[in-house]
């Protein structure tokens, strides 16, 4: 079987094993819209306070790189049984190639992350719309694939860490990741005054949205294949059951 081909009926599998959970997606959406609306509508007139810059900052980063990971069915038991290195296990014993493991999961992410991108965007345009009449749709819909192709990058990074190591060192790695990510941010805003994701609207509506989109687009592009890659060659090497 084609590669690509094993990768989809993968992803397929995945995604119906899911039915319920695909859910959750719209709890988190409605969390991100109930801050993220007033606080950047605050911010694009000039009304944010420190906290706010940051808070816009530290949500987007953290929360839209998981979309794609909304459903995925493997976490609930992190620490008294590592379930998703059995289930890679398990798929190993099977004619199923490394290489097509990790491009299932790779088109699950960013299936399950786009339709949620999709829902987000529209209703967070429509919000900020309805406080903000000066919001440009062609402007947000620019803003809106550069947050997209950053989301990407980052759960590319996520998944690697997914694939690549046991559900506890996963567990430990992302909530230093976090922490870590906090800190940088709360250094940008210090130091800038400003929030990050703001301003890379603002070069948009200055008329720079051509480069910042398409630079963004290549970005997540390579982010997706140079992961594919190193996922592969870190799956290689590892021991599933040790």
């Amino acid at each position: 079987m084609n590669v690509w081909r094993g990768a989809w009926y993968l992803a397929k599998h995945e995604l119906v094993r899911a039915r319920w959970k695909h859910l959750i997606i719209f709890v988190i959406i409605g969390y991100m819209l109930m801050f993220m609306i007033p606080w950047f509508s605050s911010a694009l007139k000039g009304e944010a306070n420190g906290v706010e810059y940051w808070a816009i900052d530290f949500i987007t980063v953290t929360i839209l790189p998981v979309f794609g990971f909304s459903a995925t069915q493997y976490y609930t038991r992190t620490w008294s049984g590592d379930i998703y290195t059995r289930r890679l296990a398990y798929w190993r014993t099977l004619p199923i190639s490394i290489a097509t493991i990790v491009r299932g999961r790779v088109l699950m992410l960013l299936l399950n992350g786009m339709a949620g991108y999709i829902v987000f965007f529209v209703l967070y345009y429509v919000g900020l719309k309805s406080l903000n009449s000066s919001v440009d749709v062609l402007h947000f819909l620019m803003h809106a694939v550069v947050l997209t192709c950053v989301s990407v990058i980052f759960s590319m990074f996520y998944v690697y860490l997914e694939l690549g190591f046991s559900s506890k060192a996963y567990f430990v790695l992302m909530f230093v990741i976090m922490f870590l990510i906090l800190f940088l941010i709360l250094l940008a805003s210090f130091v800038t005054g400003n929030s990050l994701v703001l301003k890379s609207y603002e070069l948009i509506v200055e008329g720079k949205g051509w480069y910042v989109t398409i630079i963004s687009l290549l970005l997540a592009a390579l982010a997706v294949f140079t992961g594919i890659r190193l996922i592969e060659g870190k799956l290689e090497k590892r021991n599933f059951y040790s």
